[in-house]
């Protein structure tokens, strides 16, 4: 089963610079075939994505460090990748980086969404 899902990191105090990790595990893995290309989306008309230096889009990893904060704005990405599984949770490792971040999950065409908190997470896959 394949699932589109959207990852939104964003930092929590306005002056820090974004940088976050999220590790999947189990059978979970980016489906990077070819050059399929990775989505980076801003969060909404008004809210643009930071400048990224650089975005690692790996199988079973994707690594953010936003380029540094000179504006003293919340900083925020939003990678839309697919999911490649044969388990029936999202699972995987968000640690900590130093840096406070929020990062929230939307499986794309699901009502399925919400947030994860840092450590070990598993998340039942849309039906």
């Amino acid at each position: 089963m394949e699932y589109n899902v959207a990852f939104t990191f964003s930092t929590l105090n306005e002056a820090d610079t974004l940088s976050a990790q999220l590790t999947l595990s189990g059978s979970n893995a980016v489906s990077l075939t070819g050059n399929q290309p990775i989505q980076v989306q801003q969060i909404t008309s008004d809210v643009p994505s930071a400048a990224l230096d650089p975005l690692n889009v790996l199988q079973k990893s994707i690594a953010i460090q936003a380029a540094k904060n000179t504006d003293g704005n919340a900083q925020y990405v939003k990678v839309v990748v697919p999911i490649k599984t044969g388990d029936s949770n999202l699972t995987g490792n968000f640690p900590y980086s130093g840096t406070p971040v929020k990062l929230q999950y939307k499986f794309i065409g699901y009502s399925a969404a919400g947030s994860i908190s840092v450590g070990d997470f598993s998340i039942p896959f849309p039906d």
